[in-house]
């Protein structure tokens, strides 16, 4: 027997309906198994899913990979801007080396960067770490050593170092060999080669395991932003050539990382094999800088050269049709170079390959009154000027590309 649950009188154990006061009756237990049925039910969905996700995400090639939006190279090493990648643990282990990134480092200062090196790879190999640094030594005073990152570079000769030289050259992860080479009396320009990302670090692989060099096309940044290429170039002394250091009377300049800071918004598309569309995107970028220091009366103005090689000639904008084209230091002489690259963008051919860089290593002085060179009456884009007038500012910002279609 029950209660009913309105007017309290007793009633049958079963009645669905009180037979006093009609009332209908509710089945407590009955409704409390749905309840934990439906509760029960709900659970093995979840875990469901959840297991599901968990294996699709194990599945995936891109879980533990660093994704990259890179504007060069689509083979596994990528060139892009170490922004992308860069960690807290990268930025302080890259600080290690970069306080001795100069144009005019000095004989002491290599060495203690050799030093550090040295330290980090011993360090690097006990631990297993993927941090391991390999070097590459020029200089006119040695000779070819390719199996130790070592050879014989004379910037009189054969012209300012280029990515694309280094690109082919060994960097070796053994520095004492180097370290030995490393003359008393000279300065030297050191840097990361590149900014292309060596991707396999993800499969836990440095390169360096089964030699101790790597060409430096394989990547001068981890993709983890380590850094893991640096080279170290012998300057040239005043008697020497009339080439100056990379970034031109860089004893002048102030604040060298600024500078390096802005040139790097260029030098990643600087290669001899650069796609059309990658031109447009360094196109793209020129005209924002130049509209940008137009309005804040910054010399830091940028001209381009493009030379097509069946296409028109428009001098006015630095636009050139030529063919069999062997440049030399005097080769961007009487060439214009034009801060408008509106009408050279429209010029560009899909599907082309062209050679990009900076025509010389000539020291625009007239940025230290003001200037750019560039300046028109009513203060528009610019008017364009020769190659013979300076690749660079003196303070070392880049004032000049050139862009010439490949056959």
């Amino acid at each position: 027997m029950k209660q009913c649950k309105n007017c309290k009188q007793t009633i049958d154990e079963k009645a669905k309906v009180c037979p006093t006061c009609g009332k209908k009756q509710n089945n407590t237990a009955k409704t409390i198994i749905i309840v934990l049925l439906s509760c029960l039910a709900l659970l093995i969905i979840l875990v469901t899913i959840l297991i599901v996700s968990i294996n699709a995400l194990k599945e995936s090639p891109a879980a533990n990979e660093v994704s990259i939006d890179a504007p060069k190279e689509s083979s596994a090493t990528n060139e892009v801007s170490s922004a992308n990648v860069l960690t807290v643990d990268s930025h302080a282990q890259n600080r290690k080396f970069e306080p001795y990134f100069n144009t005019e480092a000095t004989t002491n200062e290599v060495k203690a960067l050799l030093d550090e090196i040295e330290k980090n790879n011993v360090s690097a190999e006990q631990k297993n770490e993927l941090s391991i640094i390999g070097v590459c030594y020029l200089s006119k005073n040695v000779e070819n050593n390719d199996r130790a990152g070592i050879y014989y570079y004379d910037i009189a000769t054969s012209g300012a170092i280029t990515k694309d030289t280094l690109k082919q050259m060994n960097f070796s992860s053994d520095v004492k060999t180097i370290l030995n080479q490393i003359s008393e009396s000279s300065s030297y320009t050191v840097n990361v080669p590149n900014t292309i990302f060596w991707e396999d670090d993800s499969k836990g692989i440095t390169g360096f395991e089964n030699s101790i060099v790597q060409t430096g096309s394989t990547g001068g940044y981890y993709s983890s932003g380590y850094i893991r290429l640096i080279y170290i170039l012998e300057n040239n002394s005043d008697e020497d050539t009339t080439y100056t250091n990379p970034y031109p009377n860089s004893n002048t300049i102030s604040n060298i990382q600024e500078v390096q800071t802005q040139n790097s918004k260029f030098e990643p598309y600087f290669a001899t094999n650069t796609t059309a569309a990658e031109v447009k995107s360094l196109l793209s970028e020129i005209r924002t800088h130049n509209l940008t220091v137009d309005r804040n009366g910054e010399p830091y103005t940028v001209g381009v050269c493009y030379i097509s090689k069946d296409g028109t000639t428009n001098q006015a904008y630095g636009i050139y049709s030529m063919n069999n084209i062997n440049i030399t230091n005097s080769f961007f002489d009487n060439l214009y170079f034009c801060p408008d690259v509106d009408q050279i963008n429209k010029n560009l051919k899909p599907g082309k390959n062209y050679n990009v860089n900076v025509p010389n290593q000539i020291a625009w002085q007239g940025d230290e009154n003001g200037k750019t060179g560039f300046e028109t009456a009513n203060n528009s884009m610019g008017k364009s000027i020769t190659g013979n007038s300076g690749g660079y500012y003196s303070n070392g910002y880049i004032r000049l590309i050139y862009i010439i279609e490949n056959d």
